[in-house]
């Protein structure tokens, strides 16, 4: 399956998704959500049923959430039939965004790209969700990922400065790469005064620009890589899952970025 999608003024990728044959709405594809996810808005138009989750399985989102299953949630040529998702009221947050963001319906998270191949070309602003590994990849393209602390978090081993490996994030929803301010100390970067405000589900606070000499991640290196410096916590109710930081379409927005999901591989093309 391709669809094309558009890039927000956030750096988000938005794609043409039908909810129970209604639709187009427009959704982020994000890999950094635990779920596919609808607004209380769009649950309220349709006329979707809700229920508690007794299971409390997302509760990490901290958020009171609760959950629906849909009778079909179809990307372009992909028809999900009886697909569950999560419902809650993010309306209020996306309306502080501006009004691109208002236009947001949802997003697709985890619980549905799990299934896939997710192949994201951003210079032809083309999206792919197949379910074979490609087979025109070279083995030395692909660098495994991990998920950490058996979140649905993508852990992808990032090398700082040729001295430093640790594991970042890896999210679609975040337009710049971020490093938390332990890390940041512990390599002894130095942070500029003052910095861009940063809002988000969780709150906000003020985050630090700065320089790396050198971003790798497996074959693929950016030099004088610009970063910010920010307590994820504060913004984000899972904040405390992302020990290092994230690795965000800053670094990987040049390329072809493929994630194989069954098989924990990711390249960068």
């Amino acid at each position: 399956m391709k669809v094309k999608f558009e890039l927000s003024q956030g750096g988000h990728i938005d794609i043409p998704v039908y909810v129970n044959d209604e639709g187009p709405f427009r959704f982020k594809v994000d890999t950094g959500a635990a779920a596919t996810t609808l607004t209380q808005s769009l649950v309220e138009k349709l006329a979707i049923q809700t229920s508690v989750d007794e299971t409390g399985r997302f509760d990490a989102i901290g958020f009171p959430y609760e959950i629906a299953e849909l009778d079909n949630l179809t990307i372009e040529s992909i028809v999900r039939e009886k697909e569950e998702v999560i419902v809650f009221d993010i309306d209020s947050f996306l309306a502080s965004l501006g009004p691109a963001a208002q236009r947001i319906s949802g997003n697709i998270g985890h619980t549905t790209l799990k299934d896939y191949v997710l192949a994201i070309d951003y210079g032809t602003k083309t999206l792919k969700l197949n379910t074979d590994t490609p087979s025109d990849i070279p083995s030395e393209s692909w660098t495994p990922f991990r998920y950490v602390e058996d979140t649905h978090l993508i852990g992808v081993p990032v090398c700082i400065n040729n001295t430093e490996t640790v594991d970042l994030v890896l999210d679609t929803g975040s337009p710049v790469t971020i490093l938390t301010p332990n890390l940041a100390a512990d390599i002894g970067l130095e942070l500029n005064e003052g910095g861009p405000m940063v809002k988000g589900l969780g709150g906000m606070t003020q985050a630090h620009m700065t320089q790396l000499q050198e971003l790798s991640v497996g074959n693929r290196s950016h030099k004088q890589a610009q970063i910010l410096v920010l307590d994820l916590s504060a913004v984000s109710k899972r904040g405390n899952f992302t020990q290092y930081g994230i690795l965000g379409a800053s670094f990987f927005n040049r390329y072809e970025l493929v994630i194989d999901y069954p098989m924990m591989n990711l390249a960068l093309l």
